[in-house]
């Protein structure tokens, strides 16, 4: 083990407060008239100082528990940090004179920055993973060691949440959230109530008890086949959805993959299950689609809509790079579960299963902004049926309180479709109260086909094109005034 450093002691004796840019407090001192360029010199040392504090205490406490500090994902992301900052203050700096007009176009810049170029959305999920596996390898030291270097780790993890909470109020700040997809009419006047999601995932039990604490009884008991391994990944997808639609109600259906059609054809058995959000892969078996995974698939389809992740791939149904990644020279994602392509594929080309996509919608993952296709997305390429069942939405950085991550990928973008299915089935049932679920669900999937923003990019990376939820319940219940 190595030793820390005598300047890590003295970081014992400062507060750990992770620094970021005042541009409020420059706004206070223009009115003021205050020697600006004085005050962001000085905040420009103390980035310095308070980045080599911050480095030395995640690197002291590395050193403790036997950690290799070189090359270190966490060390790389706090650099990345300090150094946006940094930059701005360099570039007013070089400012012959500043208002508030400036500072105001120059904080808007920064944080949309933060989102569209630096992606700082992975650096809090980095910090939390790092937190995580750090609190983990300090707990298997002995305790003697555990209570010499509780201060060491105090230090450290001061630092990692002073840093994650200051990068996350300003993603919150700049990140658009669901208002690409248009949904705050429909929010306003429905709540998901009478609709039932159920959600294959994989879950971590405990967040579980913690979600129904917090949604009241919009959870059911979870329903488990074999004896799948423990995630968030689906605790993330119930928090998207019950954001959204809050008073659906959620069934958690996990199972290992030797359990998968035992799984599906629980859900069939659910009559009023009116959304079936997949966010895993399909099942796969001797290289090809599972045949009775692929039956059940299609029974399922025919009495509930299906929202399914198409992936994060990075290339098309085909296999063929997608068209932001050409155009910016890059490979393959590598994704492990990029074999799910070649199944969706042969499920939407297979002219038995091709009969049954109707009420079959796939999610392609799109930028926060909704301006092009996130850098690892699957999309659906030259292929007619992948492009007439697949809708876009923003999942990059979609934060869930329940992981405290910003999540992304198209894991992500489908719980927001089924939460907004939920939103367009309540409206049609209130609208055409005695009319039967088939005809809900037909009125919900014509709604959302006809009502997509089909302008921003060609069906081959949007599409059918990215959700609009308003436009959609308008067209469902002909009132425009909405």
């Amino acid at each position: 083990m190595h030793k820390p450093t005598i300047l890590f002691y003295f970081l014992l004796l400062l507060p750990s407060m992770a620094l970021s840019f005042p541009f409020d407090e420059l706004k206070n001192f223009v009115q003021k008239k205050y020697n600006i360029n004085k005050y962001l010199l000085e905040f420009n040392d103390k980035l310095n100082t308070q980045l080599e504090y911050d480095i030395e205490s995640i690197k002291a406490l590395m050193a403790i528990l036997g950690m290799e500090t070189e090359s270190s994902d966490i060390i790389s992301t706090v650099k990345k940090y300090y150094s946006t900052e940094t930059t701005q203050a360099v570039e007013l700096l070089h400012l012959s004179s500043i208002n508030i007009k400036l500072l105001d176009y120059k904080q808007q810049q920064y944080r949309s920055a933060l989102i569209v170029e630096h992606k700082a959305y992975h650096w809090t999920n980095t910090i939390n993973e790092f937190k995580s596996l750090v609190l983990l390898v300090y707990s298997f030291l002995p305790a003697e060691q555990q209570a010499q270097y509780r201060p060491q780790l105090n230090q450290a993890i001061t630092t990692l949440v002073s840093l994650h909470n200051n990068i996350k109020n300003i993603i919150w700040d700049a990140h658009p959230g669901s208002s690409k997809i248009n949904i705050k009419l429909l929010q306003k006047n429905f709540t998901g109530t009478n609709t039932k999601i159920a959600v294959f995932d994989l879950f971590e039990e405990s967040l579980l008890a913690t979600q129904r604490q917090q949604h009241n009884t919009s959870i059911e008991k979870s329903q488990v086949f074999g004896n799948p391994v423990e995630m968030s990944h689906g605790n993330a997808v119930i928090d998207i959805i019950l954001s959204i639609a809050p008073n659906a109600k959620v069934i958690p259906i996990s199972a290992d993959t030797k359990n998968y059609n035992q799984a599906l054809k629980f859900i069939i058995s659910q009559q009023d299950v009116t959304v079936v959000n997949m966010s895993r892969a399909f099942l796969e078996k001797q290289n090809k689609l599972d045949p009775t995974f692929q039956k059940l698939l299609i029974t399922l389809a025919q009495q509930s809509i299906i929202t399914k992740s198409l992936g994060n791939c990075g290339t098309d149904l085909f296999g063929k790079l997608s068209p932001i990644r050409q155009r910016l020279g890059l490979g393959e994602v590598g994704a492990i579960t990029c074999y799910d392509t070649k199944l969706i594929n042969q499920f939407l080309t297979d002219p038995f299963s091709s009969q049954y996509q109707q009420n079959i919608l796939y999610a392609i993952n799109v930028t926060p902004f909704a301006d092009q296709t996130s850098l690892t997305a699957t999309v659906p390429g030259n292929l007619p049926q992948a492009q007439l069942h697949s809708i876009a939405i923003p999942a990059e950085g979609v934060y869930t309180t329940i992981t405290d991550n910003f999540e992304s990928g198209s894991s992500f973008a489908a719980p927001q479709l089924a939460a907004v299915i939920a939103l367009l089935y309540q409206a049609s049932h209130q609208n055409h109260p005695y009319q039967d679920k088939s005809f809900h669900l037909w009125q919900v999937i014509q709604a959302i086909k006809e009502t997509t923003n089909n302008k921003i990019k060609n069906s081959n990376e949007f599409g059918l094109g990215l959700l609009n939820g308003d436009k959609a319940v308008k067209f469902l219940i002909g009132n425009p005034k909405i």
